[in-house]
């Protein structure tokens, strides 16, 4: 809002689906939008349609969205992005999203699949797909990159909605993610959990608010 042209007075927000979503978040967070127009906003009145019998599709994935869709979905985008099958993968990260990936690879039909170092163990014409904000500056050894041309693209988050349909095509045959939760706790037991996480020795932990 902060451009010329714009009139703070006559700020309106929009938008579908998800997006209709967003808009009624915007603007009830936002003093300056004074009107709104959403269209299907995305899961609204979710309980009502739980209590109708009616879930299919995003509402019924919603109660497992955060525990398990959302690591689930960054770690199919990832190891997907590049053909896997025949191919061999190489994982580097063992949390809860590497070993999905693992569990995605191997169900894609990777040849091989493996976990360890990255750059240093990359074939000639080796592809990286990387998710995840580094904490740090990360030094890149560009010479290795370019003179085994290595193809390096960038993952933040899901793709919508094709990582949504990959995720079901795989779910539906068999592949089975529920390896990887090794902790659950109720929520009053929060720090615990937190403290299980940090330490490592742990894969997907879940608070349940039952």
């Amino acid at each position: 809002m902060g451009f010329n042209e714009i009139d703070e007075t006559r700020v309106a927000a929009t938008g579908g689906s998800q997006g209709g979503g967003l808009t009624l978040a915007c603007a009830s967070l936002e003093p300056r939008i004074n009107r709104a127009a959403p269209a299907f906003p995305f899961l609204c009145d979710y309980k009502r349609v739980w209590e109708m019998d009616l879930a299919q599709g995003a509402y019924e994935e919603l109660p497992n969205y955060f525990r398990q869709f959302d690591p689930f979905g960054n770690a199919t985008h990832t190891a997907l992005t590049f053909k896997t099958l025949g191919e061999d993968v190489l994982i580097t990260g063992a949390g809860p999203i590497g070993l999905m990936a693992v569990a995605i690879a191997k169900h894609a039909g990777a040849r091989h699949v493996v976990i360890t170092d990255m750059l240093s163990n990359m074939c000639h014409g080796g592809r990286i797909a990387m998710l995840g904000i580094p904490s740090n500056d990360m030094a890149m050894d560009w010479n290795a990159v370019i003179f085994n041309m290595i193809t390096i693209k960038g993952i933040y988050g899901r793709e919508m909605y094709k990582t949504w349909y990959m995720m079901r095509a795989m779910l539906q045959p068999g592949l089975d993610i529920s390896p990887v939760i090794t902790h659950k706790f109720p929520v009053a037991n929060f720090a615990e959990a937190f403290e299980t996480m940090r330490a490592g020795n742990s894969g997907k932990v879940i608070l349940n608010w039952e």
